[in-house]
């Protein structure tokens, strides 16, 4: 059984809507709208017709970094756990969610307002 753990700066998180409201600019974030067709080349997503793809990259498609590759910063194995170390609190949630949908058990999210971090952690029974 995993244990709960408490971090100084950060709170239980009160929202449960799962949106998080970002107090600092986002340098990662994209500028304006992609033009079509848009390839991002390391994980091959393409965006067309406005939603994203994973299809075969039109031969014509602008090239963009992608702002999700970009934001993994680290993957450490620490303590019989695992930490993931990002720069967008909305990936971190992300993953948390993804992680606690295949291995249930338990999660919680605390938020540190001043730093804008989220903290995701989750544990089994």
């Amino acid at each position: 059984m995993g244990t709960k753990m408490t971090y100084p700066g950060f709170h239980p998180v009160a929202r449960h809507d799962g949106i998080f409201q970002e107090k600092i600019h986002d340098a990662y974030k994209i500028k304006g709208k992609l033009a079509e067709p848009t390839v991002y080349p390391v994980c091959n997503a393409v965006f067309h017709e406005g939603r994203w793809h994973w299809s075969a990259t039109p031969v014509d498609a602008h090239r963009h970094n992608c702002p999700t590759c970009q934001r993994i910063m680290a993957v450490e194995e620490k303590d019989n756990a695992t930490l993931i170390t990002t720069t967008d609190i909305h990936l971190a949630r992300s993953i948390a969610e993804a992680i606690h949908h295949a291995y249930q058990g338990h999660l919680e999210f605390h938020y540190n307002l001043e730093e804008n971090l989220l903290r995701a952690q989750h544990w089994s029974h």
